[in-house]
């Protein structure tokens, strides 16, 4: 693999790109260096070469990344490698990063995941979905304290996002924080009821704390008690001589 993007080799496809912005900062800052070296940096130029800073370690870091890919035998199989050359042609985007990362975790490589999901969250840290995933990874790999942060980081960014509460509730359940895993199930299912459905999430066929939240939550809708009540036309009086 020929390391990282070069300005010969960097498209940009859609969104906010790593690459464009390594361009703009590399031909800045060579603009720069053609002016009058006595005089200070103007508003735009210091812009520039902060911008030029802050990239330099994520550069590094995907080059780093995609050498110990490269070498390992995860690079044989096809989507990885498909990821790698992308990345290798300079298409470092939100995508490409979430992708190759998505790519590394469905084969156990959770770490080397979490690595390109660890530059995909500074391309986009607004981003709750992405948040969610970090934390998902986190937690496969039973780091859950940081799966917690994840998912709450999620949340401050959308409030109402139904699986961010309820990865969250799972991870409350395997850190035996019981009461604090039924809460976040409860506004999950209230949000997305299709979640406890194991057709459409199969976790929830291993949640033990599960079926308390869904009683929980028919007792809330159906009342206190939650029991049934006789139907108004099976309380008439019974006829004379019946």
């Amino acid at each position: 693999m020929g390391g990282l993007p070069t300005r010969a080799n960097i498209r940009a496809r859609g969104g906010w790109v790593l690459g464009a912005a390594l361009l703009l900062a590399s031909g800045a800052a060579g603009a720069q260096g053609q002016g009058d070296p006595a005089r200070g940096q103007t508003p735009e130029e210091l812009t520039v070469t902060v911008r030029r800073a802050e990239l330099r370690g994520p550069l590094r870091e995907l080059g780093r990344l995609q050498e110990l890919v490269a070498r390992s035998a995860l690079a044989h199989n096809p989507e990885v490698r498909r990821h790698l050359e992308r990345l290798e042609a300079g298409e470092v985007s939100l995508q490409t990063l979430a992708g190759m990362g998505n790519a590394l975790a469905r084969r156990g490589a959770t770490e080397f995941a979490l690595g390109y999901y660890a530059l995909a969250v500074r391309l986009e840290p607004s981003l709750p979905g992405l948040w969610v995933n970090v934390g998902t990874l986190y937690r496969d790999v039973g780091r859950y304290g940081e799966a917690v942060s994840a998912y709450r980081r999620a949340l401050r960014l959308d409030p109402n996002h139904a699986l961010a509460h309820y990865n969250l509730g799972a991870v409350y359940d395997a850190l035996g924080r019981y009461d604090e895993s039924i809460e976040e199930l409860l506004v999950a299912l209230t949000l997305d009821p299709s979640l406890g459905d194991p057709s459409v999430n199969p976790q929830s066929v291993n949640n033990e704390r599960l079926p308390v939240a869904q009683l929980l939550l028919y007792q809330r809708r159906a009342g206190a008690q939650g029991l049934p009540l006789i139907p108004a036309e099976e309380l008439a009086p019974p006829k004379p001589g019946s």
